[in-house]
């Protein structure tokens, strides 16, 4: 009797012992990676050309990409400097501080420029840096077949 005891209890060990390895397995489980990866968006690439010429600023974008897209930019100054947009039926300026173009911008194609008069007080500024953000997105298209822009698209990446 004592040695089918000390057999039921060594694989009732073992039964456990299986067990509590599955068990773990499935509650622990995790995966660990490292490297780099390349991320290639492809209609994203913008070329932009500046000039400043008695007070106005000239901004020419450029398609350089591999898709066509909508495009907007957006300038970032000090305080004491002020950017008045100059009319432009091919650029909208919204309250978000974009300036949007209304049309699609082809690969390639040059944007319609823009320009901006340049109000700085001399008093207290002789120099500063401005920074233009000049983003693209894709084209996406309704039912209908109406083109639209969506700028709250994004791409997540987690390493």
């Amino acid at each position: 009797m004592k040695k089918h005891l000390k057999i039921i209890i060594i694989i009732a060990i073992i039964i456990i012992g299986i067990m509590i390895k599955e068990v773990y397995g499935y509650f622990f489980n995790y995966v660990i990676a490292s490297g780099e990866t390349e991320i290639t968006t492809g209609h994203t690439t913008v070329s932009l050309e500046q000039a400043i010429n008695n007070e106005i600023i000239t901004l020419k974008p450029k398609n350089s990409g591999k898709y066509a897209g909508y495009m907007r930019i957006k300038i970032f100054t000090p305080s004491s400097v002020k950017l008045e947009l100059q009319p432009n039926e091919k650029w909208e300026q919204r309250e978000n501080g974009y300036i949007y173009c209304k049309d699609i911008i082809s690969v390639g194609q040059d944007v319609p420029e823009l320009k901006f008069k340049l109000n700085v007080d001399t008093d207290t500024l002789q120099e500063f840096n401005m920074t233009v953000v000049n983003e693209m997105t894709e084209i996406l298209y309704k039912e209908d077949g109406t083109p639209y822009a969506d700028w709250n698209k994004t791409l997540s990446i987690t390493n």
